[in-house]
This record gives C-alpha cells, structure tokens and sequence, in this order.
C-alpha cells in the first residue's frame, strides 16, 4: 500500500524518520528512527545535537541530520529504503539535496509528511494526502510520530540539563562535584529546593545547604516577581 500510493521504487522494508526538536531555537536536536518491516528499530535509532544550523532553520538541520548520518562513523550503517522527513517541500528540497551530494538519490526513496492535512510530498510528483485509517495513513503517521516522539524526549532532557547548568553554576562555592552530586540526588534544582534542608546538607555540609536554599529561593522570588 505504501509503495503504490507513494510511488516508491521498491518496498520500504526499512524505512527510516527524521524530526527536529527545539523551543525558541534553544537545544536543537535532531532524531532518526528506523522503522524494520513495520515495527520500531531501537537499536538503529539515533540523535544529534544539533552543531551547525541555526536553531531556528529547521531546513538547514534537516539537512544536518541527514549529512551527519550518511557520513563520519555512522555511514557504514545500511541505508534505508524509505527516508521520511518530518515537513512539507521546504524541508524535503533540503533532505534531497544533501542525498544528490552524497550520491543516495537513485538508492533511497525520499518523502516527507506535513502534519496539517497529513500530505506526503515526493520529489517530482504531486502531493498526496493519506486517507484515514489506510495502512498507508498508519504506517506514515506511526513512524513520524515515532521521530516525534524521540526528537522531544531528547531536546527535553538536553533543555533540562542546560537550565540545571546554569542555575547551580551561579551558586557561590558550588563546584562541578557538588551540583553533580545535588542533581544525582534531587534531579533537578525544584528538587533540591522540595527537599528537606537536612537532606541537602546530606549532600553538600549544614553551612552550603542553607547558601543553597536561599539562593534558590532568590530565583524563585525573582522569577515570580517578572511573571
């Protein structure tokens, strides 16, 4: 069904998704699922970092992706038979591009999916829009909600980690091993301000538990003071 409806060059046995994850450009990243005669490849799924694109040109870290895991270490993985990028015909042009570079054109089928009416769009061909509850619809949608779903869990824990960097880092006397351990044991800077002070001197002394607090407690006034 895919195959005819798509007018793909052989059947996606392998059918591998791109998406992008950001918020406001910060943390971008990118995720590539991989989809084996229907069903999740975790062991082929990988994500990025995005490192060059500007966090806002989602094009350009189409392209990234799709660059970075053609080349470098991963380019001995088996290519896939369908790449399905998560867009319309701006962030196809992009993923296409990079294939001709590569010269993957004439062994990967390439398409992408625009969520508004859930439209494939192909490299000289017409838009096709996905009946509901075809196989072609569940199949398509399943893996770029899939690449969806990988690309967000990953941007969200980059995205985490950064605000936790740069709230314990401007507590005075707080080092690298102690923000490591505060976040080890509470998880993130809420938790250490959820907890109990004699649990945070547990972990960093009496004295810097109570610098701690309070100095979480600041940014906390601070931050509902702007709100």
């Amino acid at each position: 069904d895919v195959k005819s409806i798509l007018g793909l060059r052989r059947l996606p046995r392998t059918a591998a998704c791109v998406d992008i994850s950001t918020h406001h450009g910060a943390a971008p990243v990118g995720s590539w699922v991989v989809f084996r005669e229907g069903q999740p490849a975790k062991d082929l799924y990988r994500r990025f970092a995005i490192r060059e694109a500007s966090g806002t040109d989602d094009p350009a870290m189409i392209a990234e992706v799709v660059q970075r895991r053609f080349t470098g270490s991963l380019a001995s993985e088996e290519p896939p038979d369908l790449l399905l990028i998560d867009g319309g015909p701006t962030q196809l042009a992009a993923a296409r591009r990079v294939l001709d570079s590569l010269g993957l054109s004439r062994t990967i089928d390439l398409a992408s999916l625009a969520k508004e009416e859930e439209c494939v769009h192909r490299p000289r061909r017409d838009p096709v829009i996905l009946e509901p509850r075809t196989p072609a619809f569940r199949f398509c949608t399943s893996l770029r909600d899939e690449a969806h779903r990988f690309a967000v869990g990953y941007h969200r824990k980059k995205r985490s980690k950064s605000l936790a960097d740069s709230v314990l880092d401007g507590i005075p006397g707080i080092g690298k091993k102690r923000k490591q351990a505060l976040l080890q044991a509470f998880g993130s800077p809420a938790g250490v301000l959820a907890a109990d002070e004699t649990e945070v001197a547990s972990v960093v002394g009496k004295g810097m538990s109570r610098r701690v607090r309070q100095f979480l407690l600041d940014r906390e006034d601070e931050r509902v003071s702007r709100v």
